[in-house]
């Protein structure tokens, strides 16, 4: 729109330019110019940090795209919470688990454990032990492609952190999915994974928070070791977490 209306100013100039003095020939240098920026600066793709916004990105699966392949309804009402609830088992156990040893924020000793952390919160494979439902499309080169539009991404999104796709479905779907009434549009795409979702949001949003101060505080221990040689050394943490949905 813009460069649309310096078009106009253009058209204005160049009649200025018929008269063969100075001022209007710089005129028209300044139409020239000031279309050619807003031009690249429409075009011109920029990082967060151009706005403001110092973004980490989020390293287990920095970009998720949904594709605007069609995808088949989900048409299934009754879902057995109870088997879901069982797949979710020994991690609501690992959450629960409040032994020092499982606390990584407890200065107490950690050579014993009680209940370990389940394998495939960390791999998010299925062969790992992770429900069929959570396990995510894997990033290649980064980038993870799935089919069906802004809602596939969301469902990626929450896959890899709990209540964010959730929390997301309200920016994209402002009308709602009937999450929090139990019940969704018939036909609803992706119907049964966000019901789960939904009834497992709260100890899968504990788990990772759990996952993500047991690795932060792995990566202290080792900074913390590597430092010891050094006289007068000290300790900085430091950093974000933040996901991009493209």
């Amino acid at each position: 729109m813009i460069a649309v209306l310096w078009a106009r100013i253009g058209w204005c100039m160049v009649w200025m330019a018929l008269d063969p003095s100075l001022i209007g020939w710089c005129m028209c240098g300044i139409v020239v110019i000031g279309t050619y920026q807003n031009v690249y600066a429409a075009w011109k793709a920029r990082e967060a940090g151009t706005a403001g916004f110092h973004l980490t990105p989020y390293t287990r699966a920095p970009t998720i795209i949904g594709t605007c392949e069609a995808v088949k309804h989900d048409d299934k009402e009754s879902i057995d919470f109870a088997e879901t609830d069982v797949e979710l088992v020994e991690l609501a156990k690992w959450v629960a688990d409040t032994h020092p040893a499982n606390n990584p924020l407890s200065a107490s000793d950690t050579t014993t454990t009680t209940t370990s952390m389940p394998k495939w919160l960390t791999s998010m494979s299925k062969s790992d032990g992770a429900p069929a439902w959570l396990e995510p499309v894997k990033p290649a080169n980064s980038i993870a492609y799935v089919a069906g539009g802004a809602q596939a991404a969301l469902v990626e999104l929450e896959k890899w952190v709990p209540c964010a796709g959730i929390a997301n479905l309200v920016v994209f779907f402002p009308i709602g999915l009937g999450l929090d009434a139990g019940k969704m549009e018939k036909g609803s795409t992706f119907k049964e994974f966000w019901k789960r979702a939904h009834h497992t949001v709260e100890v899968r949003e504990k788990a990772e928070l759990k996952r993500r101060m047991e690795e932060q505080a792995g990566e202290d221990l080792k900074s913390d070791h590597g430092r010891k040689s050094r006289v007068g050394g000290h300790l900085q943490v430091s950093g974000s977490l933040s996901v991009v949905l493209h």
